[in-house]
C-alpha cells in the first residue's frame, strides 16, 4: 500500500512505493548548494547496498515543490552537479541508489535552495555583549554570477530560530541587538544577491551568552584560581564564555595586537626544556585564539590553563608594565610576558625567523604571547621540566625560573617582585 508523507520544510508531497527486493536502502544526509544555473549535491552512502554493489544514483529534481525530471548518474560517487536549472528558482532534490536488483527508495529531499544565489558564508563567529552580539564571517566562495548585496543573520536558542536581522552591503561583521542577557544563543548567516537568498553557513557559531559589560577593572581577587597540579583543563571555547567582559582598557596601545590572530601557531617547534608529554599535549593547545581587551585576554589564558588571572596581571607588570609592544633582552624578548625566542623554543642555534620560532607571533599577538607563557609555567607547575628538578606544585620557584632559567624554590628577587604586585594589585587603581 502506498504511504503518503508530507516532507517538512520542502513543500513536497511524496508518494513512497516499495523498492525491488535486493535494492539499496535510501541515501542519507542529502545536501544541496547553489551554483550559477546549476546545483551541487552531496549525500551519504546508503546503510545497505543491497544484494549487489551500488552501480549509480538517480536524482529527482523538484522546482517550486513539483517534480520536474530525474537525472541518472552511472557512478557511485556521492557528489554530483545538476545542470540546466533556472537562476532565481527554488529547487530541492531527492537521491536514490541503484544496483543490479533495481532502484532503492528516495531519500528525504534536501532543504530548498535558490539556484544562482550566493554559496554559504564561511566560518561564522560570535562574541557576546550587553543584550547583543558581534557576529562575523568569511565571504562566501562565490556569488554565482551576481554580486552579493547583503546578508541575513539568524539567532537560535536550542536550535530554534528566534530572531533574524537583514543587512545590506558587503560587510562581514555586524552587531545584532535585542538579545536577552543570561540566555544562550548561536548564529547562522546567509548571503543574498539579486537572485535570492543563499543557504546558511554549514556550521553555526559557537554558543554565546550575552550579559552586561562592565567599564572598570576586574574584581579584587580576580576570577580564576590556581588549580592543583595535574588538573584537567577546560576548552578555550568554554573559557571565552567565562571571561568577564569590560570596556576597561588601561593599555589602549595594545588594541591592534589584542585583535591579531597568530599565524600557524601549530608550527611551534619542540621545547627541549619540557617533557614529551608537555610537547604532545600542552604545546598543541597554544593557539592564541582569542580577541578582547588586555585583561580579557589575561582572563582567557588563566581559565584555559588553570592559572590565577591575578598572577598573570602581576607578572605582566614586572615584565612589560602591560605593554605588548615591549622588546627586551637585546631585542630577543617580546610581548606582555617577554617570551625570549632564543629559548622558547630554541630553534637551531637561536634562530629568530626560522620555522618553529615563537616570533613573530609573540610580538604581534597578545593572546598568543600570554597563551604560550602560561602554558610553560603550567608545565613547570605540573612537574614537566626536563632539567629543573622537582618542580611539581612549587609555584614561586616556577615563576622565578621564567626569569632565570634556573631553579630556586623561593623564585628569588623576580618572584618576590611578582608577589608584591600580586598582593598590592595596582591595576585596581588604574583608569581605563
Amino acid at each position: 500500500m502506498a504511504v503518503v508523507a508530507l516532507l517538512a520544510f520542502t513543500g513536497i508531497r511524496e508518494t513512497a512505493r516499495a523498492a525491488p527486493a535486493g535494492s539499496p536502502s535510501a541515501p542519507g544526509k542529502a545536501l544541496a548548494g547553489p551554483d550559477n544555473g546549476r546545483a551541487r549535491l552531496s549525500w551519504a552512502r546508503p546503510e545497505s547496498h543491497g544484494s549487489t554493489a551500488i552501480s549509480g544514483y538517480a536524482v529527482r529534481v523538484y522546482k517550486n515543490g513539483a517534480a520536474t525530471r530525474t537525472v541518472a548518474y552511472a557512478s557511485n560517487h556521492t557528489h554530483q552537479i545538476v545542470t540546466g536549472l533556472t537562476n532565481g528558482a527554488r529547487y530541492s532534490f531527492a537521491i536514490a541508489a541503484r544496483n543490479r536488483a533495481g532502484q532503492g527508495p528516495w531519500s528525504a529531499p534536501t532543504l530548498p535552495i535558490v539556484v544562482g544565489a550566493p554559496t554559504r558564508p564561511r566560518r561564522p563567529a560570535a562574541s557576546p555583549g550587553d543584550g547583543r552580539a558581534t557576529v562575523s564571517w568569511r565571504t562566501p566562495a562565490s556569488g554565482n554570477g551576481a554580486p552579493i548585496t547583503g546578508y541575513v543573520v539568524i539567532a537560535y536558542r536550542r536550535y530554534t530560530p528566534v530572531k533574524t536581522w537583514s543587512f545590506s552591503g558587503r560587510s562581514t561583521r555586524h552587531v545584532v541587538a535585542g538579545l536577552s542577557n543570561g540566555r544562550r544563543y548561536h548564529f547562522n548567516v546567509r548571503a543574498r544577491n539579486t537572485r535570492g537568498l543563499g543557504p546558511p553557513s554549514l556550521n553555526a557559531t559557537r554558543s554565546i551568552v550575552p550579559r552586561a559589560i562592565g567599564d572598570g577593572p576586574p574584581k579584587s581577587g580576580g576570577y580564576f584560581s590556581l588549580e592543583p597540579p595535574g588538573s584537567a583543563f577546560p576548552s578555550e571555547r568554554t573559557c571565552a564564555q567565562e571571561v568577564h567582559r569590560s570596556t576597561w582598557e588601561p593599555r589602549p596601545g595594545n588594541t591592534t595586537a589584542n585583535h591579531t590572530k597568530p599565524r600557524h601557531p601549530g608550527a611551534l617547534g619542540h621545547f627541549s626544556q619540557w617533557s614529551k608529554k608537555w610537547n604532545n599535549t600542552y604545546k598543541p593547545r597554544i593557539t592564541g585564539n582569542f580577541e578582547g581587551t588586555t585583561d580579557e585576554i589575561i582572563q582567557w589564558a588563566a581559565c584555559k590553563w588553570g592559572w590565577s588571572d591575578d598572577l598573570i596581571r602581576a607578572e605582566a607588570i614586572v615584565e612589560s608594565k602591560w605593554h605588548q609592544s615591549t622588546v627586551g633582552d637585546g631585542n630577543t624578548s617580546y610581548g606582555l610576558l617577554q617570551i625570549r625566542y632564543l629559548y622558547h623554543p630554541r630553534i637551531g642555534h637561536g634562530c629568530k625567523a626560522c620555522a618553529g620560532s615563537s616570533w613573530p607571533n609573540s610580538q604581534r599577538s597578545t593572546a598568543y604571547a600570554v597563551d604560550q607563557q602560561v602554558a610553560e609555567l603550567r608545565g613547570c607547575y605540573d612537574g614537566m621540566s626536563t632539567y629543573l628538578g622537582a618542580t611539581r606544585g612549587r609555584l614561586w620557584g616556577c615563576i622565578g625560573s621564567w626569569y632565570s632559567g634556573a631553579w630556586d624554590p623561593s623564585g628569588g628577587n623576580y618572584a618576590a617582585s611578582v608577589r608584591r604586585y600580586y598582593e598590592d594589585k595596582p591595576w585596581l587603581r588604574w583608569s581605563g
